[in-house]
């Protein structure tokens, strides 16, 4: 797997530094030629495009219509299985982010209301809770939880490096992200999709890892029975080119788990 792993990496950053015409024609070659690592790049390279798209976000004009206890207030960005909203809760009289399911597909609602579920079940500092689940006026759901004050990390990774500590500041986030790893590992979770841009920083320094969309209970856990939707179809590839482990990236789905997230956090 490790040759095939450091070819399919040698391939992607080829592809990603070539025009897109380019990028059809090498891989209608490759196909051609019944190169086994074709259909897992051709999936990386679609993993990357849905990535970039979450991460430069989608303009939502006006936002969604919600429920009596919200008030719209702005958009915050979107990643993972939805969009996120900042919403004043009428009833509490605080901010919160409010976060929507961003496509109507039954497999992407199903994968949203299993992280709503498997988060709720994670009570760690380091993860971000839920505080409400419930359904939009046009029937979508949606969940809250906390609005946190600060910046992701990649965005604080590219302001620290200039500066003399930066390895010490890094240091103290990967540590206190990987407690928070340590945590879900122990309850049967692997998060699948750690980098830095789903890390968030808050003001005050604490480290909450966020979008848990890709999280996956572990075989023969409580939370495995508890999720309520099929695992990840085998050939698949989801997570983020460039922090992916070997076997995520090659879609062998059965052998993606707790190392897998340890490969993620070497990356980060």
């Amino acid at each position: 797997m490790g040759s095939d792993h450091t070819r399919l990496m040698a391939l992607f950053d080829a592809f990603c530094d070539a025009e897109p015409a380019a990028q059809r024609a090498e891989l209608a070659r490759l196909r051609a030629a019944a190169d086994p690592l074709a259909e897992p790049l051709a999936a990386m390279l679609q993993a990357d495009e849905d990535t970039s798209a979450l991460d430069h976000g989608i303009a939502v004009p006006g936002g969604p219509a919600l429920p009596e206890r919200y008030r719209l207030v702005d958009r915050i960005g979107q990643g993972g299985m939805g969009m996120v909203f900042r919403v004043l809760d009428a009833v509490l009289h605080r901010t919160v982010a409010l976060k929507v399911v961003a496509h109507t597909a039954p497999e992407h609602v199903a994968r949203f209301l299993a992280e709503a579920r498997v988060v709720a079940q994670l009570q760690h500092p380091g993860i971000v809770p839920v505080h409400d689940l419930g359904t939009l006026p046009d029937g979508h759901p949606f969940f809250t939880m906390p609005e946190i004050q600060g910046q992701t990390w990649a965005a604080l990774l590219r302001q620290w490096r200039p500066e003399p500590a930066w390895r010490r500041d890094a240091v103290y986030v990967l540590r206190q992200v990987a407690q928070a790893v340590a945590f879900a590992h122990e309850q049967g979770v692997v998060h699948r999709d750690l980098k830095p841009a789903n890390v968030m920083v808050g003001a005050h320094g604490e480290v909450v890892v966020l979008d848990w969309g890709l999280a996956r209970p572990l075989p023969d856990t409580r939370l495995r029975a508890m999720e309520g939707r099929q695992p990840t179809a085998a050939g698949m590839v989801m997570g983020t080119p460039g922090f992916m482990a070997p076997e995520q990236a090659l879609g062998a789905v059965d052998q993606v788990g707790k190392p897998s997230d340890v490969y993620a956090l070497g990356a980060m």
